[in-house]
């Protein structure tokens, strides 16, 4: 005899690989949905949408999903997101990153990505790796200039070189915003038994984009 409350319906899915947003399932309740993330997990997707909420899960090893190429990939569809799970890509980090920047850019208002879960979850690397899309795609953005528009070259040296400076600065404030990462570390880190570098006090990020959403 088995009490019919621990009795749950499978979902008819072979390889969670294909389903990258769980909310598609037709069956939602916890043991279903432990398989479905454990499956992903086996074959590397650490990352699995839950609406428009990503789920991540801590690899323990390296993994090559945070290239120049997928900063790249992710800032191309962000156009024409609406929602990080509103692409072909599969779920990243990167897309919360793109939905926020886009929104910024389209809406002209604050953007807020907020970041939880339990002690060596990944939430401290997940962070870092927010920032390093939001400073690259911010120190490369450039204004896109209407079909009717004309760009000129610039006329001088002088211009030629200030157009240089610029790039350069933009390049060195994102250093210098990724660097705060293990300054603050120093500080506020500890080793725990979970995680050999844990992070022991909560941390709010604030980053300023001013003309043309230039970081």
């Amino acid at each position: 005899m088995m009490c019919v409350a621990n009795v749950f319906l499978r979902n008819d899915v072979d390889n969670f690989a294909d389903v990258p947003n769980l909310i598609s399932l037709q069956y939602l309740h916890e043991p279903e949905l432990l398989h479905a993330v454990c499956n992903r997990y086996e074959q590397h997707a650490i990352y699995t949408y839950v609406g428009e909420i990503l789920l991540s899960f801590n690899p323990f090893q390296r993994l090559d999903l945070y290239t120049p190429a997928h900063i790249e990939a992710y800032a191309a569809a962000a156009a024409v997101m609406k929602a990080p799970d509103d692409t072909a890509l599969p779920p990243h980090v990167f897309a919360i990153a793109a939905v926020a920047y886009q929104s910024l850019c389209d809406e002209h208002k604050n953007q807020s990505i907020l970041v939880s879960g339990e002690s060596g979850a990944g939430k401290t690397e997940n962070t870092k790796l927010l920032m390093q899309y939001l400073t690259t795609v911010g120190a490369t953005t450039t204004t896109t200039a209407s079909p009717t528009s004309t760009v000129h070259p610039p006329s001088s040296r002088r211009q030629r070189a200030r157009g240089t400076q610029s790039t350069a600065s933009s390049h060195d404030i994102q250093t210098q915003i990724l660097q705060t990462n293990p300054i603050l570390e120093a500080f506020g880190n500890a080793r725990t038994v979970r995680n050999d570098n844990s992070s022991r006090f909560g941390k709010f990020i604030e980053l300023q984009f001013g003309d043309h959403h230039k970081i």
